[in-house]
C-alpha cells in the first residue's frame, strides 16, 4: 500500500511552495522509500522536536523547497519474528505412540496472538496447555495456538499429540 504526497497541494496565487514532511508509523508497519524527487532526506531525530506532539517516533524525513515534490512511500504489515526451542519425549504404549512436547516460542518484532505451528496429520493433538494458552486447534496440517493476549517476548507450554 504506497503512500504519496500530493502534487497538486499548492496554495493558488502562491508564486513559492516549502515545506516539511514527518513520517510516523505504528510499530507493526513497515515502511520503505519508493520514489523521492524534488524534496531532500532529513533525519529524524532532527524533525522529532518540529513534530513532537506525536506519540510515535519520527522514522524518516524529507524538506522541499519547491513544488511538484514527490515522496513516496510503500508500507506494509510487519509479521513476528518466532525462535523456538523444543524438547520431545516419545512413549510407546500398548496402542499408541504418545509424544509430549514442552516448547518455548520467543516472539520478536512485533506481539503474537496466534503460533501456528506444522504438524503431521497422523498425529491426533489431546492438549496443548501453559498459562499463555487462551485455547487451540488442530486444521489439517496445522496447529494453531492462541494466546491470552498478544505476546511479546517467550510463551512456553506444552503439546501431547498420539498417533496409533
Amino acid at each position: 500500500m504506497p503512500w504519496v504526497t500530493p502534487r497538486d497541494a499548492v496554495v493558488e496565487g502562491a508564486r513559492e511552495q516549502a515545506g516539511t514532511i514527518a513520517l510516523t508509523a505504528d510499530a507493526e508497519l513497515a515502511t520503505r522509500e519508493e520514489q523521492i524527487s524534488g524534496a531532500e532526506r532529513v533525519e529524524p531525530a532532527a524533525l522529532q522536536a518540529e513534530f513532537g506532539g506525536s506519540a510515535k517516533a519520527v522514522r524518516a524525513g524529507w524538506r522541499y523547497s519547491r513544488l511538484p515534490a514527490t515522496v513516496a512511500v510503500g508500507v506494509e504489515r510487519k509479521t513476528p519474528r518466532l525462535r523456538i526451542s523444543s524438547e520431545t519425549s516419545v512413549m510407546i504404549e500398548k496402542d499408541a505412540l504418545v509424544l509430549r512436547t514442552v516448547a518455548a516460542v520467543t516472539v520478536d518484532e512485533i506481539g503474537a496472538n496466534t503460533l501456528r505451528f506444522h504438524r503431521p496429520t497422523d498425529l491426533e493433538i489431546l492438549t496443548v496447555t501453559g498459562s499463555s494458552v487462551r485455547d487451540w486447534r488442530a486444521l489439517g496440517e496445522v496447529l494453531e495456538v492462541n494466546l491470552v493476549r498478544r505476546t511479546l517476548g517467550t510463551v512456553a507450554f506444552q503439546v501431547e499429540a498420539a498417533a496409533a
